[in-house]
């Protein structure tokens, strides 16, 4: 409730009006507005970011466009991931062949760190336990390879099912994010 009522504060979820006992009462054009709220959230927006972002939903082809909006910036995401997990493969491989890493790979590699990338969230949001668990699979070139391989198997079925038009909340998508889900919080 107080998330609601810091949205109103913030200009960016106005209630279309209020019930005799003083609650505030939200419309459907409400509730879609929250919803592209808590996207843009979750995808690391700052809140002034998402104001303008946010589009209206007065018809279906405006809510038609919200979901487009928000399916390319998932789609944007997925792209930044597999690019950054080919830097990850490159830079694996130099190290593997045991050359010396450039300095523009490691600097790519700072880059996949800065907010709007969707590894920043991940580092931002790691306990000291599961940085080490990170860390620790990069010590044998086996080890390396293997949660590589895991990650990129998990990233081509997010985007399988995204091209299926799977509902994330079925039986497969709930499957995969249980296993992302273990594969990151040990």
């Amino acid at each position: 409730m107080r998330t609601l009522q810091y949205y109103d504060k913030k200009g960016l979820l106005t209630p279309s009006g209020y019930s005799e006992g003083g609650r505030r009462m939200y419309s459907r054009q409400d509730i879609i507005r929250l919803q592209q709220i808590l996207f843009f959230k979750s995808m690391g927006f700052t809140l002034e970011e998402i104001r303008d972002q946010i589009l209206p939903a007065d018809s279906t082809y405006e809510l038609e466009q919200i979901f487009k909006q928000q399916q390319q910036v998932l789609m944007e995401q997925i792209s930044q991931l597999q690019g950054s997990v080919h830097q990850l493969e490159d830079v694996l491989s130099e190290l593997k062949l045991g050359t010396d890493v450039s300095i523009e790979k490691l600097l790519a590699i700072l880059k996949a760190t800065q907010r709007g990338n969707p590894y920043s969230f991940l580092i931002r949001h790691m306990s000291q336990r599961q940085m080490e668990y990170f860390s620790n699979q990069f010590e044998s070139e086996e080890a390396a390879i293997e949660f590589n391989k895991n990650f990129r198997d998990i990233t081509a079925e997010l985007i399988d099912l995204y091209q299926q038009k799977e509902d994330p909340e079925g039986p497969a998508g709930q499957e995969l994010a249980n296993r992302w889900w273990r594969r990151m919080m040990i």
